[in-house]
Formats: structure tokens, sequence, C-alpha cells
């Protein structure tokens, strides 16, 4: 701050300097008669007057750049002033937990931080102009726990008024040293700019108290995907693997996330539309940025039965060999023991008899069972989110302490919101995975009892 003070302070000094020669100049003759300490006299009093003027407008500009300073300095730290901060983050909402800045306090720090950076310029003034003729100006300070700066904010404006009994003393004395004599100027000031401060805060009180971004989240869970949501497989037994086969079906997690951040990023969009379509009529933009999404996803996967199914195939079967045709013997020929392999006769009920021609008949007694596993996912999710609230065209002359230069910038209001479910960000902090996985796998199972298609059931 003391490098813009200086910098500004230079600047008007210089007019100064050659608004007073000239004066000086103009007047070294003033009148051929006076004698040497009249001529003098006259040239320090015409000369003390000179810098009062400069000092007067001087004065105005530094309560204006002070006022611009203040408010950019403020808004940028959200008003919070310590009150609102976590972690250094600036949090008008942490999930249920609402630390809005009351307006009233924002008109404090607005005046207090002005007052403070007016010092600065007045010091630096008061200093510069006493350089001039090596006879010393007084331009007052003020004090910032007295009424002698006031603000006043509407919508739109800010009027700043400094009313004191104090004056701005140019000392015109013969020697430097001399206190006595000096002109003065009053020290009342009123000004008033275009700075709509306590409108950016309405529309960011409205984010925060309306919950914006938590009813965005809840909407983007909503609206995922159903296959984030649900799933449901069917698993076949075999011989190394009975029914039932309880395992947990993941989903594709990243996917899902993409598709959350997209619906969060559409809803908060229209939630915002119709105050951002408000905030043109005041020069202010709405931005905002996503710090962080934390997320919790309960995956909770069930055994829906166990129950035969053709589509797993044979588990046993029963099979039968039929001659078609036997060869020409006296008496009725028939085969008495099969191969069942290969349905080849093994044993006939008379001599000479043979079978030509047979075919294998075989009937499933029983299939696989399978089991279907059903899994729902429970979506947690909580979203840290940066709310930017700015000036559209209109820029201000202030000084960046991270960039330590001066120059026309945007006033913005800076906040941050985090809302939706606090346990996502739990579950973050104490390390978690994102997924937790719960199998249920007592469930009911079919028993085949009369053949196919009959079952009583029965816990396994």
């Amino acid at each position: 701050m003391k490098g813009i003070a200086t910098t500004f302070a230079v600047l008007i000094v210089m007019i100064a300097i050659g608004i007073i020669v000239t004066g000086l100049l103009t007047n070294t003759f003033f009148q051929t008669n006076m004698n040497y300490v009249e001529v003098l006299k006259e040239r320090l009093l015409i000369s003390a007057l000179n810098q009062l003027s400069l000092a007067k407008i001087s004065v105005t500009h530094a309560l204006r750049y002070s006022l611009f300073q203040a408010c950019y300095e403020k808004a940028k730290n959200g008003f919070c002033d310590g009150l609102c901060y976590e972690n250094g983050l600036k949090y008008w909402r942490n999930y249920s937990l609402i630390r809005i800045p009351n307006p009233n306090n924002i008109i404090h720090l607005i005046g207090n931080r002005s007052t403070e950076i007016f010092n600065e310029y007045a010091n630096e003034l008061s200093a510069r102009f006493s350089s001039i003729d090596g006879r010393k100006m007084i331009i007052p300070t003020l004090n910032k726990f007295s009424n002698e700066l006031k603000i006043d904010i509407d919508d739109q404006f800010i009027q700043l008024n400094v009313s004191t009994s104090k004056k701005i003393r140019k000392y015109v004395g013969l020697s430097a040293n001399e206190k006595e004599s000096y002109v003065g100027q009053n020290f009342n000031f009123s000004i008033k700019d275009f700075i709509p401060i306590i409108k950016m805060f309405s529309f960011g009180r409205k984010i925060a108290e309306d919950d914006f971004v938590g009813e965005s989240v809840v909407q983007a869970i909503e609206e995922l995907p159903s296959d984030c949501k649900t799933q449901e497989k069917k698993f076949c037994e075999d011989e190394d693997n009975p029914c039932p086969n309880c395992k947990f079906l993941d989903i594709d997690i990243e996917k899902c996330k993409e598709d959350f951040e997209e619906k969060f990023l559409e809803n908060m969009d229209n939630r915002l539309k119709s105050i951002r379509e408000d905030a043109k009529d005041y020069d202010i933009k709405i931005n905002y940025k996503i710090n962080n999404f934390y997320f919790l996803i309960n995956g909770n996967c069930e055994n829906l039965g166990c129950e035969e199914d053709e589509s797993c195939g044979c588990k046993r079967e029963e099979c039968s060999c039929t001659c078609l045709q036997y060869n020409e013997v006296d008496g009725d020929c028939e085969c008495s023991k099969w191969n069942l392999e290969d349905c080849t006769c093994l044993e006939y009920n008379i001599e000479d008899c043979e079978c030509l021609s047979s075919e294998k008949i075989c009937e499933c007694k029983e299939y696989y069972e399978s089991n279907t596993m059903s899994c729902n996912y429970n979506w947690k999710v909580a979203a840290d989110i940066l709310i930017n609230i700015s000036t559209d065209y209109v820029k201000y002359p202030v000084y960046d302490s991270n960039e330590k230069t001066t120059k026309f910038r945007n006033l913005v209001l800076l906040f941050n919101v985090k809302s939706g479910y606090y346990d996502a960000e739990k579950n973050y902090l104490e390390g978690r995975e994102e997924l937790r996985k719960n199998v249920i796998c007592e469930v009911e199972r079919s028993e085949e009892v009369e053949g196919l298609g009959t079952s009583i059931h029965q816990l396994r």
C-alpha cells in the first residue's frame, strides 16, 4: 500500500510544483517599490495559496482512491475480516452453518480501511508539499474511531463524507522553522462514486442463503444415469462354484463422476440464470469455480435367490436306449441290457438276436442353478465452490498486494460455499475409499422336490 500512496503523491506534487513555480515567477516583481521583506512575504503567501488549492484537489483524489482501494481489498476477502475463515478460505456457507457478513459491518470495514489508506496518502502528501519550498504543510489524518469519515451506501453508489474542524495548513513564515504564520483550508469533503458493492453483496447473499450449491448437488445425484445407481447380473453355478455366487458389481466410478459434474454445472447455471440477468443492469457479472468435489458411494449388493435355470445347463440327466430295428429271427427279439454310453446291446433275450439300429434318449432331471445379484449405489456428494461476483466493464485504479502493481481492475467479491453431504467430506478426511462395498449373501434358494418347476424355499 506504501507504493500506491508514494506514486500518487509524487504525481500530484509534480503538477503542484509547476503551478507554484509559475506563480512565483509571475509575482517576483509584483511591486518594484516594496522592500525585499514585503516582496518575499508576498511570494510566500501566493505560493502557499497555490499549494493549498493543489492540496485540496490532491485530498479529493486521495479520498476517492482510498475508497476504491478499501472496497477492492475488503470485497476480495469476502468482507470476512477473520470472522468466516476456515483453513484460509472464506466460507459464507459451510453446510448448514451460514456466516454471511452483516451489511452494517461491511460499511464499518470500508470506512475504517478507507481511513487507514487515506492517512497514508495524507502523510505522503504532507511530506511532498513541504519539500517544495522547505515550509511545512500539514494535511490532517483522520481518526477511524471517530465520525470524521462516514460512508453511505446504496445499491449502486457509495458516498464518502469527511467533516471535521481540522484544517489543511501551509506555513508562510520568513523562516522555515517559524510556526506561527500559516494559511489554512477547511477539511470538509463529499465524494460519490459508482461502486455497486452492496448489490454485489446482495447477489452473493442470495446464492449462499438459498443454497444454490446444495440444491444443485441433490439434483445432479437424482439425474445420474441408471447404471450409476443400480445394476443386476445373473451368475450360473458350476461344479467348482455352487450357488449362490455372491459378488459385488463394480461401476465405472470415473465415468459417473464426469456425469455428476456435468449435471451439477448445468443445474448451477440454471439456478444462476435469473440473478445473472438482474446483475447485468448493475454492470455485475457472476461466475463460480469448483474447488473440490467429495464423493461417498455406498454400494449394497444382494443375492435375490438361487433357482434352477435351463440356460445354465443340465446338472443331472437320465438316459435310456431304444432299438429301432432288430434282425429277423424266430420269436420276439429284445435287448435286455444296454451300454448306455453308445447304446450297444450287451444282452439279448434270445439267441441270434441283434439290434441293427438304436437311439439314445436322455431327459434332464436337474438343471444348474443361477442367482441374480442386485446392487444399489447410494451417492453422497459435497461440493466446495468459489463464488466470484465482479464489476463487468467498470474498473478502478487499485493496488494488488499479490501482483504488487497498481492498475485499473474490476472490483471482485470472492467467497466460498460448501454444501451437500458432509459425510462425503468426512469420508475423504478419514482417508477411506470413495466406494464402500457391502454384499448380502443370506438369501432364499429354490430346492427341487417333485421335478422341474415344483419347488419349496428354504434358507441356505
